[in-house]
């Protein structure tokens, strides 16, 4: 399966094929000189290539249509609760087509949106947006027969104009005469498949939308709409708006609102990109002194990459934390020197915060802790503990985990949500990708 170049992407109105690439993300900005721009890859190592045949959970896209161009952002996590097989979070933002630029996100039902993004780079070749967007909705609407719910964006520049469309299709079941709700058995279903052409506004769906669209309000001014599936604030008024230039970063402080506030969220981000500003530790450096409450009783867990296996460090959450204490899973959101996991885990109130700290001790200079200094700048900004993996060792292939990699005894570390702790972090690579 191809998978998308990444989970931020901005289309200017210059974005021609001499002026800058088109698949391209805002990387620095300095008042007074040109862009710094750079182009996104996919860039999580261990993204599967399997599709599963459900919906999504945590999903938020954004797009910001302005005078001067679009933003696209996309974050989505798990795919599958439910399943035995979890697994890691779809970069659900696409290149469509290179030159001239159109890009795509979706939300909703996983399988159908990944064969509908392919469909869209199919038929792109010489058409211009509205065309694609006219034989796109009429693919959905009588070639797919499939019962799904579909939405997506679908974004271009043309002759340095921004175009915007948001594509819907939802399926409604036709029920007989007289049919009961506790009893119904009806299979039968319609099709509603719509365009709907983006004016200059910012525009959320998905459902982690809401939490966004509403964190969005305090930079873009206009009316804020919503419905059952979309949000948007439309009507701006363009002046009074955050700058275009900056748009990024408001849209990184909506998705770590939606991904801190939403339960079915856990963590927000894909772990690790090229695009090195918008993964997450320096996302959260910028948006730290905006994020207000949202951390509260949050924790950071560090552990050994190897720890992970196929749940996203259930093992640790599980054994250590205790599942109880935590309001999800959470997951890794980035990788630190020595072969470490940053993983980032919302405990269930107070009590369960003060519960699990009891199980960590400091790091002090008399305690033969190992590899501290690799990831972590300040070791006395840490606790940690041991995980006896003899104990649970009937548990360890469940998690799928590779018993030859596991050691007898497991540290695991913790840290607080305080921007010294964060700033102490050392994440792979992380001196060569600052900007």
């Amino acid at each position: 399966m191809e998978s998308g170049k990444g989970n931020f992407n901005l289309l200017m109105e210059n974005a021609g094929p001499e002026s800058v690439d088109s698949g391209l993300l805002m990387e620095n900005v300095d008042a007074g000189s040109e862009d710094t721009l750079s182009t996104v890859k996919s860039g999580c190592s261990k993204v599967s290539e399997m599709t599963v045949e459900c919906v999504g959970t945590g999903t938020v896209l954004c797009a910001i249509v302005l005078p001067k161009g679009v933003l696209m952002a996309s974050d989505a996590r798990i795919t599958n609760l439910e399943s035995t097989k979890i697994l890691y979070p779809e970069k659900k933002l696409w290149e469509i087509r290179e030159e001239p630029p159109i890009y795509s996100s979706w939300c909703h039902y996983n399988q159908g949106g990944v064969a509908f993004m392919q469909y869209l780079k199919r038929e792109a070749v010489n058409r211009n947006l509205a065309d694609l967007v006219e034989v796109s909705v009429d693919h959905l609407k009588h070639e797919i027969t499939e019962n799904f719910n579909l939405q997506c964006y679908i974004c271009s520049v043309e002759q340095e104009v921004p175009k915007a469309y948001v594509i819907s299709r939802f399926c409604d079941i036709v029920h007989v005469k007289n049919c009961k709700a506790d009893s119904c058995t009806c299979s039968e279903f319609q099709i509603d498949c719509w365009p709907r052409e983006l004016y200059y506004g910012v525009y959320c769906m998905g459902s982690g939308g809401q939490v966004a669209c509403k964190s969005l309000k305090y930079s873009f001014k206009g009316n804020f709409e919503s419905d059952a599936h979309q949000w948007s604030i439309e009507l701006l008024k363009i002046n009074q708006s955050a700058k275009f230039e900056e748009a990024d970063v408001d849209v990184l402080l909506a998705l770590l609102s939606s991904s801190f506030t939403k339960v079915s969220c856990g963590a927000p981000f894909l772990r690790k990109s090229q695009s090195y500003t918008h993964d997450f530790l320096p996302s959260l450096k910028r948006c730290f002194s905006l994020l207000g409450r949202m951390l509260d009783n949050s924790v950071f867990l560090i552990y050994r990459q190897a720890l992970e296996g196929s749940d996203f460090g259930e093992v640790v959450v599980e054994n250590m934390i205790g599942g109880s204490n935590a309001r999800n899973n959470g997951i890794a959101v980035a990788v630190m020197e020595g072969n470490y996991v940053l993983h980032f885990l919302k405990l269930r109130d107070g009590n369960c915060r003060k519960y699990v700290l009891s199980l960590f001790g400091p790091v002090t200079a008399d305690e033969d802790v190992p590899n501290v200094d690799q990831f972590c700048r300040s070791p006395t900004s840490l606790m940690f503990g041991k995980l006896d993996m003899l104990m649970i060792a009937d548990k360890v292939e469940t998690h799928g985990l590779d018993v030859a990699e596991i050691n007898d005894m497991e540290y695991v570390f913790l840290g607080l949500p305080t921007i010294d702790f964060i700033d102490s972090l050392v994440e792979v690579g992380s001196a060569t990708l600052l900007p």
